[in-house]
């Protein structure tokens, strides 16, 4: 397959990285029946990395109209094998229904993506609709009864998505960015939680029982955590 990238942005440095050079880590020959989800999926090279090497089924969904278009395209030879189901929409919160949030252009112009959490730093792209995390697990412990991997990029997001979320332990394995948010949008601030950085995100899930390991960057970093002794990554230092 030949990827799709925009000229002007980090799509091809993304492919690069998540696709061909494994950025998350992925114990590969272990991924073979897995039941994926993954959040913030840009052009689709996760979703592909994941469907290359033997998933079964991964939802995948991305805010962003135009990055969506490209993600489908992507895709568009699993969507026929139901292995596949794209989704244009913002993985959010859990604890209120379904909504509206405007998505801002990342201060980087459109090299990153855009944003929906983070407080305004750029200009406003349109409006998107949001989907509780809850929901989108729900929907593949539904058919699947269960759901093996989450991964998710989604631009200070994972804060109340994961704080609000009642299912999330029921996911073994989980990959993701994690971001450094001084200010948020006022929609993504959920009182009493422990705080939308890396101590309290990493205490958090290490209280749902997930091991947990990081690095670091200055936006934030990369995240690996794992309830069944790291099943689904190859992590330098960890176990390999």
């Amino acid at each position: 397959m030949e990827w799709i990238c925009r000229p002007g942005t980090e799509d091809a440095g993304v492919v690069r990285e998540v696709y061909t050079q494994n950025f998350y880590h992925l114990l590969l020959e272990n991924i073979a029946g897995y039941v994926v989800c993954d959040v913030g999926a840009h052009i689709g090279t996760f979703t592909r990395l994941c469907l290359d090497n033997g998933a079964a089924f991964v939802s995948s969904y991305e805010a962003a109209s135009d990055t969506f278009c490209l993600l489908a395209q992507h895709c568009s030879e699993y969507v026929g094998q139901d292995r596949v189901h794209v989704n244009n929409l913002a993985v959010w919160r859990n604890d209120m229904p379904p909504m509206e949030l405007t998505i801002f252009q990342h201060p980087q112009g459109n090299l990153c993506g855009s944003r929906t959490c983070a407080a305004p730093t750029g200009a406003t792209l349109e409006r998107c609709a949001t989907w509780p995390l809850d929901w989108a697990l729900r929907d593949l412990i539904g058919r699947f009864g269960r759901c093996d991997l989450l991964k998710i990029d989604a631009e200070c997001a994972e804060y109340p998505a994961f704080y609000t979320s009642e299912l999330l332990a029921q996911v073994p394995n989980i990959v993701g960015e994690f971001h450094y948010c001084t200010k948020i949008v006022e929609e993504a601030y959920v009182e009493g939680t422990p705080g939308y950085n890396l101590a309290g995100f990493k205490g958090f899930l290490e209280g749902l029982g997930y091991q947990f390991v990081n690095n670091l960057v200055p936006w934030g970093g990369n995240f690996w955590a794992s309830r069944d002794n790291w099943s689904a990554f190859s992590i330098p230092g960890i176990n390999a």
